[in-house]
This record gives structure tokens, sequence and C-alpha cells, in this order.
């Protein structure tokens, strides 16, 4: 070990003395250091910074004499892991349990997780939070020492009679980003892109959107694309969290959907949904303040004044309604994009296509402040509070510069498309009265192929032609480059489509999913791609937060801990490797980000951007000639296609 590992440590006796093969002094030398490490780390406040040529620096300590690992180094492998492969709490416990076991008895190795955790919280793994308070009874903003609320007079002594919800620092986020290598080169390069064709659009950034903002111009500047949504947090209550999530639009699509690239700008928490009135205005308050510049610093660069802007907002219907301050979808006026007022019956809200063919006006930016500034107003003179339009009062977003409240409000089609309309129509052909027509009983076929291939053997003729119109306008509004005409054709499809499902289906099944489509191909022009601004890269990071939470007390504090695992873990690997080594290499793949279907070595591309997953295997025939080890189902659709029994057959596990 080098001299300076323990250079905090008592003096200890050249004099070697030697009994059974054993160097007494240096297991003496190691368990004194241990001890001095351990007394050290665990009386450290959280916070605390050693000082230079002070306290034993406890990381940079190998985890006994001749390891291959220091103590940090060990700690930041073991986090990689933990969130490569997702573990659980427990899971964690018997992992450090196990490594422990195959240590030496005087190892520095952490057993314990209340250690293991704690090396990470004084790890400077945090950003500048605020705590907001409120008191509960009136939602007026009191201090954090108040005891009685100046608006209600109600006791704030108990501490049901309060709450708090949380804000990061934005700023401070983002200039810890631009401090990590390579990240601002990623922004330059993804600006100097060569498109696949000059006049399509291929991402968020070719929208209208994001083009008519002329400050986006300058290479200095950058956009977001926000989330806010609930996570349950525990299937016996009904506490949840309302993070805010800001991306960053003009980072490459792999890296913006990474989770230490993602800033972390509120948390709400309870069991009630957030008073978007009191939650909203911090976040869009610092948002505005972006407009002005805020200094960066890349590695190797001179300082730069940046500058960031709101250009897009992505939620599913009930969250959007809730940013909006907007009825909800079930409400008459609920469509976000046009002025369709819709119609209540069987027990159901509908947006049914007008009968003479034409569409209703859409919204506007100011007309929707208009309606918002009415709807506030008529809820001051004291009369009963309307709304107008479906627009309950003004947006905190609307004061994010630039940020237009209608076209920049996407369509997601994650919620809206997957898990709402592929969902009914799914519910409707499997689920539904036997003696309809567009009935299937093919619900495992379902399961197990793709829909068009399969259901035009189910479906009558008129009923899969109409579900084909879905299907080739939502595959071509999800391209790599979509042109003008594409754009228009998928445009056709899709009105085609929500007029025969009115016809096939009934009237009162056109919910606000159904109609939102009609939407769809002008959204992708002003926002870019259905992909590029969809909710299924926030819900991943929804995801990882959760698996970082255990147990039931100070969530928020856990979930805090979470993000800044998940935004610096990167940064914190990156200083403690050095290049080449078995540990960094470990440490890129546990780390890195998950390969293409063309880079993954378990898939083989079949063509036609086809994969199949998993290796090659030779089906054997049993000794009556039969292939035994498929299903029966399996083989019938072999059968189907071939029409003669094979005499060789090779399967994959499955195929993408």
């Amino acid at each position: 070990m080098e001299e300076n590992d323990f250079s905090d440590c008592n003096d200890l006796s050249d004099s070697d003395s030697e009994c059974d093969g054993q160097d007494w002094d240096e297991i003496e030398e190691q368990r004194v250091s241990m001890t001095k490490a351990f007394d050290w780390f665990d009386s450290r406040e959280e916070g605390d910074c050693p000082q230079p040529g002070g306290r034993l620096q406890m990381d940079k300590l190998p985890l006994y004499f001749g390891a291959q690992l220091t103590y940090g180094e060990s700690m930041v492998l073991i986090m990689a892991f933990i969130l490569s492969h997702h573990l659980t709490s427990s899971a964690v416990v018997d992992i450090l349990t196990l490594i422990g076991l195959h240590t030496q008895m005087d190892s520095l190795f952490c057993t314990s997780k209340y250690l293991f955790d704690k090396f990470f919280n004084i790890k400077n793994l945090t950003f500048p939070i605020k705590r907001h308070h409120f008191c509960t009874a009136c939602l007026q903003s009191i201090s954090r020492d108040d005891t009685t609320c100046k608006k209600c007079g109600g006791n704030l002594k108990s501490s049901k009679s309060t709450f708090y919800f949380l804000e990061m620092s934005i700023v401070s986020q983002l200039q810890a980003m631009f401090r990590r290598k390579d990240f601002y080169q990623a922004i330059l390069k993804q600006r100097r892109r060569n498109k696949k064709s000059p006049g399509a659009i291929e991402d968020l950034c070719d929208g209208s959107v994001y083009r008519n903002i002329p400050e986006l111009e300058d290479p200095r500047n950058i956009s977001f694309l926000m989330n806010t949504d609930g996570i349950k947090v525990f299937h016996s209550s009904n506490y949840g969290l309302w993070p805010i999530y800001l991306s960053l639009n003009e980072l490459p699509f792999s890296m913006r959907t990474r989770r230490e690239n993602m800033v972390f700008a509120g948390l709400w928490f309870g069991e009630m949904k957030p008073v978007m009135g009191i939650f909203l205005p911090p976040v869009a308050q610092s948002i505005q303040a972006l407009q002005h510049g805020f200094e960066v610093k890349p590695p190797d660069m001179e300082a730069f004044q940046c500058k960031a802007y709101l250009v897009a907002s992505t939620c599913d219907l009930q969250a959007k309604a809730l940013v909006m301050e907007m009825v909800a979808h079930n409400g008459y006026y609920g469509c976000p994009k046009c002025l369709k007022e819709g119609s209540h019956d069987a027990r159901r809200h509908q947006y049914p296509n007008n009968s003479d063919g034409s569409h209703d006006p859409l919204r506007t930016h100011m007309e929707t402040l208009a309606h918002a500034s009415e709807a506030h107003h008529t809820g001051r003179t004291g009369r009963q509070k309307s709304t107008v339009y479906g627009i309950k009062g003004p947006s905190w977003l609307t004061i994010a510069p630039k940020f237009d409240i209608i076209r920049g409000m996407t369509i997601d089609y994650m919620h809206g498309t997957l898990l709402g309309i592929t969902k009914a129509l799914m519910t409707l052909w499997f689920k539904s009265d036997r003696d309809a027509p567009y009935h299937s009983s093919e619900y495992r076929a379902w399961l197990l192929y793709y829909s068009l291939p399969i259901m035009q053997f189910f479906l009558p003729t008129e009923h899969f032609e109409n579900y084909s119109l879905l299907v080739n306008a939502i595959h071509i509004l999800l391209g790599e480059s979509i042109t003008e005409e594409q754009l228009c054709a998928a445009d056709d499809k899709l009105k085609q489509f929500v007029e025969g499902f009115q016809r096939l289906y009934g009237s009162f099944r056109v919910s606000l999913n159904i109609h939102s489509l009609i939407h769809y191909a002008q959204t992708v022009r002003e926002l870019g791609p259905l992909w590029a601004h969809s909710c299924f890269f926030f819900e991943d990071v929804n995801g990882q937060v959760l698996r970082l939470i255990h147990g039931t007390q100070a969530v928020e504090e856990q979930v805090l801990r979470a993000v800044a695992i998940l935004q610096k873990f990167m940064e914190l690997g990156e200083e403690r490797f050095k290049p080449g080594t078995a540990s960094k290499k470990l440490y890129d793949r546990l780390s890195s980000v998950l390969p293409t279907p063309e880079e993954r070595s378990n898939f083989q591309g079949i063509g036609g951007g086809c994969f199949a997953v998993g290796s090659l295997t030779e089906q054997t025939r049993n000794a009556h000639g039969v292939f035994s080890r498929l299903t029966k189902c399996h083989l019938d659709a072999v059968m189907a296609t071939l029409d003669f029994p094979p005499e060789r057959l090779m399967t994959y596990q499955r195929y993408m």
C-alpha cells in the first residue's frame, strides 16, 4: 500500500514479529486503521467535508493489505451493480453479507447496509433544496416555525396541520451536468447532426414549436421537456409521489433519457394529489429566471452564459388537466387541443364526430389565457365558480418564457394509444358481447403474436381494415424521419380510423383518447415524432427511484437520496477508477446505456429491422416423429404457413 494511504494513522513499530507465518504488526496496523476509519466514518456529520491533511479519508484505503480495490471503489462498484440489476433492499443486504464472507476478517469491507447507505450520503450527492410549508386547512404559505396560521388562525403544532413540498435547484443541477466530461460536446454534436432528409421531422428540435424560438439557434442555449405524474409508493396506502422532471432536448436521445441527465425540479408527496396552484409556482418561477442566463463551465472550455427555456410538457390526461388548470378527460370541453364540448351519456363522456364531418375550432395560447382570466375573475367576484370552455383558471406554466400552453402540451401516445386505445380494443374484441361481430375468443393468440398478422383471421374485414389504419398511422408517426407527405397520410388515416371506429363500435365509445387521434399528426408537426416526447423514459426513471426506496419512514428523504445517486453516480464513478483497470472496465459495463439490438450478443438480425432474441435452437423429433418441444398452437402456426411437415426446424426465444 502507498505510504500516504495511512498518513493519519498512529505511528507503528518498524520491528517485525512473526508467529506461525503471520505478520502481527501488519494485522495490528490494519485493525488500528480500520478502527480509526470507522470511528471517523460513523461520527462524521452529513455534509461535513474532510479537512486537507486532517481526518483519515477512508474511501482511499485499500480493503485489506494487497487488495485490488479501495474502500471507495468497492462501494461504487456495488452500487453500480445494484442499479444495473435493480436489486431489492433485501438483496442488497444479502450481497453485502456474501461479499463480506469472501473477505478476510480484518477487511474494511462494509457488510452493514446502514454504513453502505451512509457512504453515499456523505459523498456530496446532494443539491440545494428548499422546503415550502403550508397550512393544511387553508393552503396558506407559512414559515416552518409558525405555530398559528395567519390566514385561518389554525393551530399549526400538530403534524397533520401542516405539510410541505420540495423544490430542487435547477441551476445547480445543470451546472453539475455541464461540468461532466463530454456533456456539452454531446449537445454540440447533436446540433450538428446530419439529418436523413433535410425537410423531415426527426426529433423534437425539428418541430415548429422549437424552431419558432430564435434564442435556441444559439448553441449555448438549451430547452426542456417537462413531465410530472403520480407514483404510488405502497400497495397498502394512498401515499404517492409527484416528481417534476426536466429533460434536455438538445442531448442525443440516448443521453437525454438517462437518469443522470434529467433535472429533478420538485417533489410533492403524501396522500393527496398536488395543488398545482402552490406546487407549480416555485418551479415555474425558476424556469422563468433561466431566460436571463446562468454560468456554466464545461471541462477544458471557458465559462459562458447559458439560457434555458421550457418548450414542451408531457403527461397523462389526469396530470395534464391539473397542470393546465382545466377539467378532466370526462368533463365537457376536456380536449386540451380543441373546443369540442362532447356529450355525456351511458355514464361516460364521449367526443363523437360532428354529423356534418366538420372539426371543432382549435385552442390557441392567447385565447386560453383569456378563458383562464375570465374563469379566475368569475371566482374572485364571489359568484359560483365556473369554467370557461373547460378552463378553470390560469396555469402557472404560462409564466415560462416562450412556452405555449396549447402547442407545447404533447399528446402522450404511451398512455393514449398503447394503454388507452389498444387496451380498449382488446377488451372489445376479447371480453365484450359474444354476439358482436367484432368479438374474438383467441386471446392467447393475441398475446403470442402481433396483432395485424393474427387479427386478420378473426376480425371481420371492415373492422380489421379500420384497425389497420390506426396501426399504419402510428407506425408513420413513430418514424425516425417523417416527411410532410407522410404526416398528411398519417393524419388522413387517423381521421378515417376515428370516423370508422364511431360507426363500427358506437359513438358512446369515442373517448377522449380516440378523439385525440385527430390531433396526433399536428402534434408531431409541432413537437417531433411521438417517441421524442412520450412518457416512456420518465416512467422508467420513476421505476428506478422507487427501487431505491426501502421502508416507510421519511420517504421524501429517501427519494432525494435516490435521485441524487441517479444523477451524480456517474460523476462519482469517474473520479474513482483509473482508466484501463479491471475495476474501471467493470464499472463502465455496469453503468453503460442499454445497447441497441445490433450491439446485443443475444440479438441476431434477420432482416428488415427484425431481430431474433436468444440462441438459435434446433427442435428435435420424438420417437413418433413429432417436434415434442413445440406447443400445439406453435405447431399449428407452422403447419398453416408451410402446408407440410418440415424436416428440420430451428427456433428462437422470440423476435422483435
